[in-house]
């Protein structure tokens, strides 16, 4: 992740080929674990739940909001078969608009 400048979002979308024999939901989790030590969030700076992707299962789709002394962020994963998805929205405690412009980024993503 790239430090974010005052007033500046990163958005990032990256992908994750599961091989045939692993969990999907469990690499999710060591996914969105190794997210949170990348902020040096706790569990207690977050906020989880499902998130409905268009096209989409709500059951396979994850939500995190983080919220951090130095950074705020939102985070989705969502499965598809033997592929999971993270959406990722970056920015600063201080960068106003930070939920709106996660939540359009978020809820423009079609399920492949």
């Amino acid at each position: 992740m790239q430090a974010c400048e005052a007033g500046k979002m990163n958005f990032a979308l990256a992908e994750l080929n599961v091989p045939p024999n692993a969990s999907t939901k469990e690499l999710r989790d060591s996914w969105r674990l190794a997210s949170l030590a990348s902020l040096q969030a706790t569990e207690a700076q977050t906020i989880s739940e499902p998130r409905l992707i268009k096209g989409g299962n709500p059951s396979q789709a994850l939500m995190t909001r983080v919220t951090t002394n130095t950074h705020r962020a939102q985070f989705v994963w969502f499965i598809t078969e033997q592929t999971i998805y993270q959406a990722a929205v970056y920015a600063k405690p201080s960068d106003k608009g930070f939920a709106e412009a996660a939540d359009t980024f978020i809820s423009g993503i079609q399920w492949p």
